[in-house]
């Protein structure tokens, strides 16, 4: 299931569905009124700490809703410069030429491990 809304609220509404729970169940997980879950869902107010807690111990992603990203989504990874130029150079290179290449680092990479045994 593709997950795109673009806000808290809707994300957050977006979970209680996905788990099956109505505004009323939702309201007694985490200790408010039903009046309270709607306008959290139409983004009138925001659910407060506690209550996304409960929320969350009851199956609810939040991380999902307060990011708008899957907690088990690839994450970014930052590369330094001189690793950058690594990976776009390796792109360019065919496949014989990768596997030489990974044979000499992990080659090198033994040599290191065995230099800092002694």
């Amino acid at each position: 299931m593709s997950r795109m809304s673009d806000t808290i609220s809707s994300r957050f509404r977006e979970e209680r569905v996905r788990l099956g729970l109505s505004q009323a169940e939702v309201a007694g997980i985490c200790g408010v009124r039903r009046e309270i879950v709607g306008r959290w869902e139409r983004g009138i107010n925001a659910p407060g700490g506690e209550a996304l807690a409960a929320f969350g111990m009851h199956g609810a992603d939040l991380h999902y809703i307060l990011t708008g990203r899957d907690k088990d989504a690839p994450q970014p990874v930052m590369l330094r410069p001189d690793e950058l130029e690594l990976v776009l150079l390796w792109r360019d290179l065919t496949e014989e030429q990768r596997k030489g290449i990974r044979a000499q680092v992990r080659a090198l990479a033994a040599l290191r491990k065995g230099r800092k045994k002694t």
